[in-house]
């Protein structure tokens, strides 16, 4: 199935999506997660990606998601917000 968006439907899923950040990752350890360590075997910042998944270190490159087999992580994201009287993204 196809979907077409007109113009200004996909000008704001642009808007929408240009405003997301990736904030961290979270591990759904309990359903998923059987602690293999593919995550932190891919991890080129050497992360305990299932103990500390929002490592300092991390870079958020999503190696760890890709890696695991169960499908265990997942991104977690946030909108920016600005304020609009500055002009600034806070």
């Amino acid at each position: 199935m196809r979907i077409l968006l007109v113009e200004d439907e996909a000008e704001l899923l642009h808007d929408i999506a240009k405003g997301l950040t990736l904030k961290g990752y979270a591990v759904d350890g309990a359903d998923k997660c059987t602690s293999c360590g593919a995550c932190g075997k891919a991890c080129r910042m050497d992360v305990d990606v299932f103990r500390t998944p929002n490592h300092a270190e991390c870079i958020r490159c999503g190696d760890c998601i890709r890696t695991c087999p169960h499908q265990a992580i997942r991104g977690t994201f946030s909108l920016k917000s600005t304020d609009r009287e500055k002009g600034k993204t806070i």
